[in-house]
């Protein structure tokens, strides 16, 4: 996988969706919240990166492999069964994750997502800032794409 350089990425501040994949079926032990079992498909990651070193600092460090253990996303990204293929950089000063938490699930039936209760939304009313989405990752972004354009974004496709 290529990796970007900090300097390539944006010193900006704002929020974040990652797209991930998981490969297997995989059960995980994700600190207070226990063991969690993943199926394979995509999940998006909604974050906030709104201290100095902004998105940059924060999206390089969800890229890397090896890191301390911090946040609940932590103990995806360290896991070799799961790959982050894309990301959404959202320019914002405030924190705008539980907006697009509610766009999200506005945007996908029932079938279709599954929400994994208290996932990185320790900090907010949020019911959860990971979903599990049963659709390819070329469609999921094709139906965000239009309902977050009041937002300055960019998306960022990782290379392998």
């Amino acid at each position: 996988m290529k990796m970007r350089s900090s300097l390539e990425l944006k010193k900006n501040r704002g929020s974040y969706i990652l797209f991930l994949y998981n490969k297997n079926q995989i059960n995980i032990d994700i600190g207070s919240l226990n063991n969690l079992f993943f199926s394979p498909g995509i999940y998006l990651y909604i974050g906030s990166a709104l201290s100095p070193g902004g998105l940059a600092k924060r999206i390089q460090r969800h890229l890397q492999k090896t890191k301390k253990i911090f946040w609940h996303i932590d103990y995806l990204t360290t896991n070799n069964s799961f790959s982050i293929k894309a990301y959404f950089e959202i320019y914002s000063e405030m924190k705008v994750e539980c907006i697009l938490g509610n766009i999200i699930r506005e945007s996908f039936n029932k079938e279709e997502i599954i929400e994994y209760k208290d996932f990185g939304s320790s900090d907010c009313r949020c019911n959860s800032h990971l979903f599990q989405i049963n659709k390819n990752l070329d469609e999921i972004i094709l139906i965000l794409r239009p309902k977050i354009q009041k937002y300055k974004f960019k998306l960022v496709e990782i290379k392998e």
